[in-house]
């Protein structure tokens, strides 16, 4: 952020004032009272509005608004980013009439920045930027209370490095949690929790016993309601025995009627049950359609496992892909290659062995080697002259002459006379015996003199001269390397080719490789085959399923109606249950016509509902034998005596049911869980808790010990640029610093009131520069160099055109050695006296 413009309408002292500034140090000096302060405060104004700070007994209202006017107006021009802005600020006598309006200066388009703007453009609020950007002489050390925003800042930046992030409070507040947790008087807390479960825990056992009693209780009483009603319903058929007594008389027959009415029942019931009767030719069709379809799915069966069997044959031959990409590599020119290669590679074999033998004999030349084998060419070279000497004679010496003058003068015809001259004289001189003897004897000599330097050679290398003249061919063969070579290279290149074709089949013989090969074919022939077998067994299998199908359909269609689910049984199971039923169903009906006759014999021409019911209070009397009078009165004083007995214990159970008062053990048990789950999370907390302040703790350490050092450094290294002492500074926090200069440590209380300040000067710019980093905010000095001697105040100066050179530095001062530093660094303002009228 950039200032560039201030316009003043009114503000305290100051009217209709306007300034300039440009970047980089502004030094604002002026007469005591010329309203030094005042504009100073008018930035303050600007960005927080008038507010109040009673630590400096500071009123911005007060202050802003002129004595006998009703509201105070000013301007700032500034830039921000690429954006240029007009703030524009008004205070009146109360805050109802305030407002702050903020607007681009090229198209006047409002701009919307929450009010304090300070808060907004520095993250400041008012009181941190009075106490960082804003400085004065007797506020430079000035951090006094501990719990303002600021010191927590720059408490934190101190101990972690980063502004809102403070390890101390952090650990203070996981003391309080870990405190809360284990403190057994907190709500909350795992020892109260662990009571609560306690006795949960017991309750739940008392509500399980309870419950149980209860519900004991309440079986008892399910078991007497049921033995009254049975008692009372006894008695009350017992009073109407007595018109019923002739049934006694006819018990046995009775009973036999019970049991065929029952059984009657029975075979009424099995025939209510829906049925539906086939002819005997849809019953024949069934059967058939059944059998094709047992033979059908014998068939797909048969398919299917030989399918399976195939595709097992084809999954089986794994090396399919190996298989054939060996055959596709390996075609038969390159077959008839690879014989050809090794032909090739045989004799070349051959050769090398041949020139290696010759190569590995051992001469005992040493050194001399060349030397000998020099003399032995030349020795042959004179042999072979001194041979053609005597082969040749004259004769073809003079022939060879003439027929070459014959050729040169064919070519030449002018020089013919001059050519026989020149070829035919020198050849007839030099073919005359007399020549030819000195050639010889002068040829003899020179072999004489070879021989002689051989057998020397000889003796001094210990070998017989014979030995040396025998050697010539063998070292000409040992000298030929070009030669062994390229023969060593052409075998190289064909073992290379043949090995691809190896490594790939895994064989190492072109014998193997056939075999391979023909392994191969017979494979791929193989499975090509099944996989055309399989191809055809999964069409015939699709056909056959596909017959199946309309099968079983066409046997859903018929057999549907007779109740059949597909879902429930299968076809086989349904048919064959149906004609069970339907061999039963005609036996039901032969026993059914024979249990009527039966009853119609027992109960002759009386109904049978009137039969029933004498038989129904026959059953519930269970009265197995014949009784008078005297003993249907006992069993009635029976009944009674039992009723009153039944009554009795009912309403002793009754009472006790009602007092057992509990909760139910089932919510007991989830609210006992719940707890139990409360408690494990506790107890997680608490781990992590504990495992988070040890964390904590240990990164607190290594932080503080790395960026205190930082601090301390950088503090270090600004005092000494500012006092020109190298005092070694250790910063324990924002109040207190230590210094060590030479090899004592000493408080920063025993510096002078200008060297203390110089000190905590070099603090506040350290922490500029690490709170702001590299944000361009303005900073405003007023009169912070009055206890500075000259060099110091200088030191100061360049120490800030150096490092704060982003920033925009407002200096406020009533002295003129400030311009004598900056006369050509900063800009120069001058504010004359503001008179009050």
């Amino acid at each position: 952020m950039r200032i560039h413009k201030l316009n003043i309408k009114q503000f305290g002292k100051l009217k209709e004032l306007e300034l300039s500034f440009t970047k980089g140090i502004q030094l604002i000096e002026g007469e005591n009272e010329a309203g030094k302060s005042t504009l100073q405060r008018f930035f303050l104004w600007m960005f927080y509005g008038a507010v109040s700070i009673k630590e400096y007994n500071l009123n911005l209202r007060e202050l802003a608004v002129p004595y006998g006017e009703t509201y105070a107006f000013g301007s700032l021009e500034v830039s921000m980013d690429s954006s240029s802005l007009i703030i524009e600020r008004r205070s009146g006598l109360s805050k109802r009439d305030d407002f702050l309006r903020i607007y681009e200066k090229g198209t006047l388009e409002q701009c919307y920045y929450p009010d304090p703007l300070g808060k907004s453009l520095f993250g400041l609020t008012v009181h941190e930027f009075v106490k960082t950007l804003f400085m004065g002489s007797e506020k430079t050390p000035a951090f006094s209370d501990k719990n303002d925003g600021l010191f927590m800042k720059l408490s934190n930046l101190l101990d972690s490095g980063e502004e809102e992030v403070s390890y101390k409070k952090a650990i203070e507040d996981i003391d309080r949690q870990i405190k809360a947790l284990k403190n057994g008087r907190n709500a909350g807390s795992i020892p109260q929790l662990q009571g609560e479960i306690r006795s949960l825990f017991a309750e739940l056992e008392a509500s399980r016993r309870m419950f149980l009693e209860k519900e004991k209780i309440q079986n008892e009483l399910e078991v007497l309601d049921t033995e009254l009603i049975s008692l009372k319903n006894q008695q009350k058929l017992l009073s109407e025995l007595q018109s019923k007594a002739r049934l006694f008389h006819k018990k046995t027959d009775i009973l036999k009627l019970k049991g065929a009415l029952d059984e009657l029942n029975e075979l009424m019931a099995e025939k209510e049950k829906s049925w539906i009767s086939l002819s005997e030719d849809d019953a024949q069709m069934i059967r058939e359609k059944i059998e094709q379809l047992h033979l059908a799915q014998e068939e797909l069966l048969k398919m299917e496992e030989e399918h399976q069997g195939t595709v097992r044959d084809l999954e089986l031959y794994l090396s399919f892909q190996e298989d054939k990409k060996l055959i596709d590599e390996i075609k038969a020119e390159t077959w008839m290659q690879l014989i050809a290669e090794e032909q090739k590679e045989h004799t070349l074999q051959k050769e090398l062995q041949k020139l290696r033998a010759h190569q590995g004999q051992d001469h005992p030349f040493g050194s001399r080697k060349k030397e000998v084998l020099l003399l032995l060419k030349k020795y042959e070279r004179q042999l072979k002259h001194l041979k053609s000497t005597h082969r040749r004679g004259r004769f073809p010496l003079i022939l060879s002459l003439f027929i070459f003058a014959g050729i040169f003068s064919l070519l030449r015809p002018s020089g013919l006379l001059l050519s026989t001259h020149f070829l035919l004289v020198p050849g007839l001189i030099f073919s005359t015996p007399p020549v030819q003897r000195k050639r010889r004897s002068h040829l003899l000599t020179k072999i004489r003199d070879s021989e002689k330097n051989i057998d020397q050679i000889s003796s001094e290398l210990g070998l017989d001269p014979k030995e040396v003249l025998r050697s010539k061919k063998i070292l000409l063969m040992a000298e030929n390397t070009v030669h062994l070579e390229t023969l060593t290279k052409k075998i190289e290149d064909i073992q290379n080719k043949r090995e691809y074709f190896y490594r790939i089949s895994g064989t190492s013989t072109l014998k193997a490789l056939a075999s391979v090969m023909e392994t191969c074919r017979q494979n791929i022939e193989a499975h090509q085959v099944r996989q055309t077998k399989e191809t055809i067994l999964k069409g015939s299998i699709t056909h056959q399923q596909e017959k199946i199908r309309l099968l079983e359909s066409d046997l859903f269609y018929h057999l549907n109606p007779l109740g059949y689910e597909s879902d429930a049984d299968s076809i086989d199971d349904f048919w064959e249950s149906y004609e069970l039923n339907k061999v039963r169903r005609v036996l039901l009906e032969e026993k059914e016509s024979q249990l009527h006759l039966s009853i119609k014999g027992l109960i002759g021409e009386e109904p049978l509902e009137r039969v029933l019911e004498e038989l129904s209070a026959f059953e519930e009397l269970s009265l197995h034998e014949d009784i008078s009078e005297d003993l249907l009165s006992k069993k009635e004083q029976n009944l009674i005596l039992a009723i009153e007995k039944k009554t009795a214990c009912k309403a002793e159970l009754l009472e006790k049911y009602e007092g057992l008062q509990f909760r139910d053990p089932y919510y007991l048990e989830d609210y006992l869980n719940t707890k139990h789950i409360e408690e494990e999370v506790l107890h997680r907390r608490l781990s992590v808790l504990l495992k988070t302040k040890e964390l904590m703790m240990n990164a607190e350490d290594r932080l503080k010990k790395q960026y205190v050092q930082i601090l301390g450094d950088e503090v270090t290294r600004r005092f000494e640029h500012i006092t020109g002492f190298r005092r070694t500074v250790l910063v324990e926090d924002l109040n207190t610093m230590t210094f060590q200069e030479g090899s004592h440590a000493q408080d920063d209380k025993k510096l002078s009131t200008g060297a203390l300040s110089q000190l905590y000067l070099s603090l506040r710019l350290t922490m500029i520069k690490r709170i702001f980093n590299e944000n361009s905010v303005p900073l405003f000095m007023d009169e912070v160099f009055s206890t500075f001697d000259d060099l110091r105040t200088e030191n100061t100066l360049k120490l800030l055109l150096e490092e704060f050179s982003s920033h925009q530095i407002f200096i406020f001062t009533s002295h003129k050695r400030e311009r004598v530093f900056l006369e050509n660094c900063a800009e120069i303002l001058t504010l004359k006296q503001q008179v009050n009228l």
